[in-house]
């Protein structure tokens, strides 16, 4: 950035590894001093005042103090208070409130932490904020095209600062820190690599030991830790949700923890399916899903998803598949030697799926209506309902329905574990498909709540 090779710089890396003491304090008088360039002016910001306050104090009192005048005695200044501060090269910091970067320029703007955990969490603020960025920062620089921006941050929403600089493919050089390596998200540039080479080994273990860091994940939980400590930018609302290992079983090979799909079980009390239908066909549109149980009581609860299916299919011919997922229970009941056979088909009781129902009674097919309660509630209330049996470890997918892979839409993928693991609150699934992720959630409290359906 001194040489003027970069002009925009993200670093991203954990709370309590000197980034703030490196890039709000240390920089500029490193570049005033030793670089000998003290005409350069600063622009520095944080989302709270007092912290923009604190570092800038600290880098006035580090060009004022002894060690640092003795070896640059010609850096004076003509003006020190806490947040504006000026010397004899007429080089300069002002240090202002993120929200309230309206004035003053630089030839660096330093953009340090302009989210709190707590704004980041709120829609509304989190706007406000990369509003800001988006139609304030750029035009603090003295000279745009040569000047520099400075984004220094742990991560905390997909759509915090760092997230609108990658969704705009904005031209700023990464230098990405996580607590523990992950060789698959490093980010390499032409003036950095991350030494570390082999997974999980720590930032500065000298500094955070391995103990520090495991007491850190449960204190912090996965939301936190993964966010700010990884990078790997969250929602809040996901740590509701689910990740692949909660449906995946905890086995031990060669000493070594691993996680895999459940058996499909021998015996089992019940099997059942639960069917999302969809009224209307197209690309956008929702496609009718449907997933198969295991159910067991005894000697200890569990649930068992034992197959899946997601079509395009008209509402007028459901009928006629009706009785293929009812056949399909009763296979799967013989498979499981289920104690008490199939319960047949839930379906919610809306759209497509009053057809479905009208049908099944008619020609005495085994279904039966999704409770009211259940559907009324909404996608987010079913999943925050779902999930205390999902977290338990109640719920396992089994190898045949890991390993189950269709074609949806022109996606061919498994599409209940892709939906399971990237639905989020309020947000839905990036693609808006939710069909299988409805299914799971339906599924969990049918068999696994309690006798109000929770």
């Amino acid at each position: 950035m001194w040489r003027g090779e970069i002009q925009r710089l993200i670093i991203n890396q954990p709370p309590g590894t000197m980034k703030s003491l490196t890039v709000s304090v240390l920089f500029q008088a490193w570049e005033w001093g030793p670089m000998n360039t003290p005409g350069l002016r600063y622009l520095t910001t944080s989302y709270r005042e007092d912290w923009a306050r604190r570092d800038s104090r600290k880098t006035r009192d580090l060009i004022q103090s002894e060690w640092y005048q003795t070896l640059y005695p010609y850096i004076r200044l003509t003006r020190d208070g806490e947040t504006d501060f000026e010397n004899t090269f007429l080089g300069n910091r002002k240090a202002v409130p993120f929200k309230s970067l309206t004035a003053g320029r630089g030839n660096r703007v330093v953009v340090d932490d302009p989210h709190s955990t707590e704004q980041a969490e709120s829609d509304a603020d989190r706007e406000v904020a990369t509003r800001v960025f988006r139609e304030s920062v750029t035009s603090r620089l003295n000279d745009p095209e040569r000047d520099c921006i400075i984004i220094c941050m742990h991560r905390l929403h997909p759509d915090d600062v760092c997230g609108v600089v990658e969704r705009l493919g904005l031209p700023y050089t990464k230098l990405i820190l996580p607590m523990e390596y992950v060789r698959s998200l490093e980010v390499r540039t032409p003036w950095f690599k991350d030494p570390r080479s082999t997974d999980g080994d720590l930032l500065c273990p000298n500094r955070i030991d391995r103990e520090t860091v495991e007491q850190n994940k449960i204190e912090l939980g996965p939301h936190a830790y993964d966010t700010q400590y990884q990078q790997q930018a969250k929602a809040r609302e996901g740590s509701f949700f689910f990740n692949p290992e909660h449906f995946l079983l905890k086995l031990e090979v060669d000493g070594r923890e691993t996680l895999a799909p459940a058996p499909t079980p021998p015996i089992c009390d019940n099997v059942f399916a639960v069917i999302d239908t969809a009224s209307k066909v197209g690309k956008s549109r929702d496609g009718t899903g449907c997933t198969f149980y295991a159910y067991t009581k005894y000697p200890e609860e569990q649930l068992r998803i034992l197959d899946w299916d997601l079509i395009q299919i008209e509402a007028a011919i459901l009928e006629h598949w009706l009785p293929n997922v009812i056949q399909r229970c009763e296979e799967l009941a013989v498979e499981c030697n289920a104690r008490y056979g199939t319960s047949g088909a839930w379906i919610e009781e809306k759209d497509s799926g009053i057809v479905l129902l009208q049908q099944a009674f008619m020609r005495g097919l085994l279904a039966q209506p999704i409770q009211t309660k259940l559907t009324q509630i909404g996608k987010d209330g079913r999943a925050m309902s779902a999930s205390g049996y999902i977290f338990k470890g109640m719920v396992k997918i089994t190898q045949r329905a890991y390993d189950k892979v269709t074609s949806f839409h022109g996606r061919t993928r498994n599409h209940f574990w892709w939906q399971a693991t990237n639905y989020r609150i309020g947000h839905g699934t990036p693609t808006d498909e939710d069909e299988m992720f409805d299914c799971l959630c339906y599924g969990a409290i049918i068999a696994c709540g309690d006798a109000t359906g929770f």
